[in-house]
């Protein structure tokens, strides 16, 4: 069964609760999740056989309430090929995109931004609404491609909470 990795962002300082409350959502349905701290705090990975539409619908159900960004990486790159890694993951994934956004761009250098800038603006279509997201991770640069603020996890939550409490007020009292 194939593995899917996703960089998960919480608020910073809950990784741990964040950690439970994924792994209680997911276990029942993957019982081989993984969920691996990185480096960085506020920073957390996610490995598990649950395709990312799956994983959403799941935590849409018990939402966690540390969790504000989810993203489905597509490959990791090492530091070394950076450039070229990019350019073929780019054109290898067949899906184009029209803006890409870096997490944590402090821990990359300014030259290095620059230069993949440089390789991610080639690709770019206007009007795409899909985003190429850059993900610096321990040693390593991740990619991955969605929808436009489909990885806000936090704006998904927030709606499905409004909907419930709305559902609450417009019901009589069961008692």
């Amino acid at each position: 069964m194939q593995k899917h990795i996703y960089v998960v962002t919480t608020k910073y300082g809950k990784e741990l609760r964040a950690e439970l409350e994924l792994g209680d959502a997911v276990f029942p349905y993957d019982n081989n999740v993984e969920i691996v701290h990185t480096k960085f705090k506020g920073v957390l990975i996610l490995k598990t056989k649950l395709s990312f539409k799956e994983l959403i619908k799941i935590l849409l159900v018990f939402p966690p309430s540390c969790v504000e960004r989810i993203v489905p990486v597509g490959t990791c790159c090492r530091l070394n090929n950076l450039l070229e890694c990019i350019d073929t993951y780019i054109r290898s994934c067949g899906v184009s995109y029209g803006n890409y956004r870096f997490g944590r761009k402090g821990s990359l250098s300014k030259e290095l931004i620059t230069k993949i800038r440089e390789v991610a603006d080639k690709y770019i279509k206007k009007g795409d609404n899909r985003v190429l997201h850059i993900e610096p991770i321990n040693d390593e640069v991740c990619l991955g491609i969605t929808e436009l603020d489909e990885d806000k996890f936090h704006k998904l939550r927030e709606a499905r909470l409004s909907n419930i409490l709305r559902y609450i007020k417009g019901s009589k009292s069961i008692i």
